[in-house]
């Protein structure tokens, strides 16, 4: 598998990665959640290491089974995620929440995710 840096300074991740979203948002009928889980784990195992969720997606129930999935190789992965959307009672309500620690709001976004890993660069700050 072809690998490509992230940024200037960004980790290393595989040239193909694995969109996550139409596995609990979007595109309905949703994929049973074992079956996403081996999906997943076959993406690892074929060279992928760079994987892309949202907060948005569910909400929160991609990044949730993103996390649960790549738990066993977070050390060899990159989760890719967007945040900071308004949701409120489960829903989207508006463009994006304001909010003066973007640093609070990113770790946030991390724990859906059940992960600790975190790659920060000045480039995409």
């Amino acid at each position: 598998m072809q690998k490509r840096k992230l940024g200037n300074s960004g980790p290393e991740v595989s040239a193909i990665g694995l969109g996550c979203m139409g596995m609990t948002f979007s595109y309905t009928p949703f994929p049973e959640k074992k079956d996403m889980i081996a999906l997943m784990a076959k993406a690892v195992e074929q060279g992928v290491t760079f994987f892309d969720t949202a907060e948005v997606y569910g909400p929160y129930n991609n990044e949730e089974l993103v996390g649960e999935a790549l738990a066993p190789y977070r050390d060899k992965v990159v989760i890719a995620t967007k945040f900071g959307f308004n949701i409120q009672d489960g829903k989207m309500v508006g463009d994006f929440v304001e909010i003066f620690d973007y640093n609070l709001l990113f770790l946030a976004s991390l724990m859906p995710q059940k992960t600790h890993f975190l790659t920060h660069s000045q480039e995409f700050s």
